[in-house]
Parts: structure tokens; sequence; C-alpha cells
């Protein structure tokens, strides 16, 4: 004998009024460091526990937050280690190529 097979609507993902979200995308932002950005730029060096940069840099945000730094100079980097940078660092030496 054989079963009747009955297909169920009611699982979570079946569901028609279930909302699917997509997370949002970071706003990201590449500049020139300026004399106001002196501070933050020592401050990220702190926080990555090398010397401040010094000369022409390049400036990587991630929501408006400082994230990396690359001198143009010398292509050092400093970046915040509590954060994924390593791709903002290699965006950052290939707009420095560009730039």
């Amino acid at each position: 004998m054989t079963r009747g097979v009955r297909i169920r609507t009611d699982r979570v993902f079946l569901r028609r009024d279930r909302v699917r979200t997509v997370p949002s995308m970071s706003a990201l932002s590449l500049s020139s460091a300026t004399e106001r950005d002196c501070d933050e730029l020592q401050r990220l060096a702190a926080l990555d526990s090398a010397e401040p940069l010094t000369g022409n840099v390049l400036l990587g945000r991630v929501n408006g937050e400082l994230r990396a730094a690359l001198s143009v100079d010398d292509g050092r980097v400093v970046a915040n280690p509590f954060c994924h940078t390593a791709q903002l660092v290699a965006l950052l030496r290939t707009w420095n190529y560009s730039y």
C-alpha cells in the first residue's frame, strides 16, 4: 500500500509573508590626508603600535571611521588591528598607483 504525499505549506521557508533582508553595504571613502586628520592618524598609529605616517598619506574610511592609512612616500601602512582591513589596504595600494 502506498502512502499519499501531502505538501506542507506551513514551513517557514515557504511562507509568503516572510520578509527577506539584505544586509546594508558599508560606505567606503578614500581620500588624501589633510592637517585636520593629524590627530586621527596619530590615534590609528598608536592603535597599530606603529610610528605615525608623515608626508603624503591616503586614508581609507568605512562608514566615516578611519580604518587604514597608506604613506604615498614610503608605502608604509597603519591599520586598525581590530577590524578586517586587508581589502581596504589593497584598495588603497591600488588607488595609490593611479593617484
